[in-house]
């Protein structure tokens, strides 16, 4: 599975909501359970940087975005959904499939970072 074959499952997960996008460096977005999936048109590391930068514009839904992995079958890139600096992973698209699908059941406490109280 690629970033464009999970985005069409994504289609069918209860709750889904396509977002409008603008033609440049995101080809597709959804909104599902507050967090917003978005396939990037690029893979290069700094143009997805660049790309969830301008997506997120300092708003409050978290982002995740996503990219083809050329170099593993199967696989994407995934950067978020907290930041732009964070680490650009390669995941197994099933199984990133799965955890999104579980994403409307969880509360949305349990989708907030924690933090340590002193």
């Amino acid at each position: 599975m690629n970033a464009r074959e999970l985005f069409a499952a994504l289609a069918g997960v209860p709750g889904a909501r396509r977002l409008p996008v603008e033609p440049d460096s995101i080809v597709e977005a959804t909104l599902l359970a507050g967090v917003e999936v978005a396939r990037a048109a690029s893979i290069d590391d700094q143009a997805l940087r660049q790309a969830w930068r301008a997506r997120s514009g300092g708003g409050a839904d978290p982002l995740l975005l996503v990219a083809d992995e050329p170099d593993t079958g199967g696989a994407v890139r995934a950067l978020g959904p907290q930041r732009a600096d964070g680490p650009i992973r390669v995941v197994g698209a099933d199984q990133l499939l799965d955890v999104l699908r579980r994403l409307p059941a969880l509360s949305p406490r349990r989708l907030l970072p924690t933090t340590r109280r002193r």
